[in-house]
């Protein structure tokens, strides 16, 4: 990595206004043919390096897993990110080659019970080979609400501009799916209104302390992250002339107030 301590990221950090970043490691060690046998660094040493730098700027980083539900063992290294290393969530790849509603994914959802943690699914579809979009859609994620309904799951990208709607309808009347708007950068970039309104909508729906503002970063470079950031705290006059406007307290949540509570921060 060009910034192994995480020092170049929180200097990002200060200069866009951002207070706190979560780092999601995915484990993509058995997504990518060979991809196990051909890495330098093992998935516990990326966690293991993760949570250094994490300890290093203790309240502007926190970090979640990258757990393969295929991973033997996948159970006890759960054990050692989230007690010894201090992990404060899950995050869940299904591209790779899993439906989260697979039997095979349960063992993790009863670690997350067990730690009082969320789990993160990415929920749109997906443009890389080997991964296939039909492992990530919403309605994969019915399932797990329901057995599960003292987890909290994260949606992140909200179904995306594809699927958006399709996961708003499961989202709906599924009290413990959350959503984060992570990657709707390019749809800002190219149709502002079709991406305020898609928000606008989530919000009204399922209410506001169930949609986060997010990044991707820097994964979605389409606009600069403070960009990004001031398209909500300062919502420009063509938006609200063409109807769609958001309370005070509805921006607040969406900008970090809905994410803390769900993360348990201490300052939520």
């Amino acid at each position: 990595s060009s910034d192994p301590h995480g020092d170049k990221l929180v200097a990002e950090m200060n200069s866009d206004g951002v207070d706190i970043t979560v780092i999601l490691r995915v484990d993509y060690g058995l997504i990518v043919p060979g991809g196990e046998n051909d890495s330098r660094v093992t998935i516990e040493e990326q966690h293991r390096a993760t949570a250094l730098a994490v300890q290093k700027h203790k309240g502007r980083l926190i970090w979640g897993m990258g757990a393969d539900p295929r991973r033997p063992n996948i159970t006890r290294h759960i054990d050692l990110c989230v007690k010894d290393l201090g992990a404060q969530l899950i995050k869940l790849y299904p591209p790779g080659g899993f439906y989260p509603n697979d039997r095979i994914v349960y063992p993790i959802y009863e670690k997350a019970v067990e730690y009082q943690i969320p789990v993160n699914f990415h929920s749109m579809p997906v443009r890389v080979s080997p991964m296939r979009s039909k492992y990530s859609h919403p309605l994969h994620l019915e399932d797990v609400a329901i057995d599960f309904p003292e987890l909290k799951i994260l949606a992140t990208h909200a179904g995306g501009p594809y699927w958006w709607q399709d996961m708003l309808a499961i989202a709906e009347g599924k009290e413990n799916i959350y959503m984060d708007v992570a990657g709707w950068q390019t749809v800002l970039k190219r149709n502002p209104i079709e991406c305020y309104r898609a928000i606008r909508e989530m919000i009204s729906r399922v209410g506001s302390e169930r949609v986060m503002w997010a990044t991707d970063w820097p994964g979605n470079a389409a606009i600069p992250q403070a960009s990004w950031l001031k398209a909500f705290r300062e919502i420009p006059d063509e938006i609200k002339e063409s109807g769609i406007e958001f309370s005070e307290a509805e921006v607040q949540a969406l900008l970090g107030e809905s994410a803390a509570k769900f993360l348990s921060l201490s300052a939520a």
